[in-house]
């Protein structure tokens, strides 16, 4: 499942999990199916609901960290989870801390939280460039002219796209 961070807005705190919420539950759109057979189910989807937005919100911030590592927990007792969270550079600090927070205390379950930002994300946490126990910093350099050519043509393979479009 993969969450967006925005660059401007309001209300855009958990916008990236609000995506992988909507992802997770489907048509159905309903956070308790999610949470089958897990203690206090209720309480965990009203403080996710309210975190996304589509209930009142309600609970402390330390209640909203628990209730997500809760359900992504769940979500990974089925099958093992794979959360994308992009354009990390833009989140407010709250969500990188609850990211943090995921990272470190969600256990037994097999979660891969993939983070894509640009490198500007560490000069507002340094430390999340640091090596530590289940984690990795992968840096990808910009591509070259022969690999843009080559990234631009097998899409344009795909969608059809006319040899304008492809030059521009």
């Amino acid at each position: 499942m993969v969450g967006r961070c925005l660059p401007y807005g309001e209300g855009i705190t958990y916008w990236p999990l609000a995506e992988i919420v909507e992802q997770a539950t489907g048509n159905e759109g309903r956070i308790e199916r999610l949470l089958e057979g897990v203690e206090n189910a209720d309480l965990i989807a009203t403080r996710v609901a309210g975190t996304i937005g589509t209930a009142e919100p309600s609970g402390a911030p330390e209640e909203t960290f628990w209730a997500f590592r809760k359900l992504f927990e769940a979500l990974a007792r089925e099958q093992p989870l794979i959360a994308v969270v992009d354009e990390l550079q833009w989140a407010e600090p709250t969500l990188l801390d609850l990211l943090e927070y995921l990272v470190t205390f969600a256990a037994d379950v097999p979660i891969l939280l993939l983070c894509v930002a640009r490198p500007e994300l560490f000069d507002a946490r340094p430390a999340w460039a640091a090596p530590r126990r289940g984690a990795a910093v992968i840096t990808l350099e910009p591509l070259g002219e022969t690999e843009s050519s080559a990234l631009v043509e097998a899409l344009a393979a795909t969608r059809g796209l006319p040899g304008a479009d492809l030059a521009r």
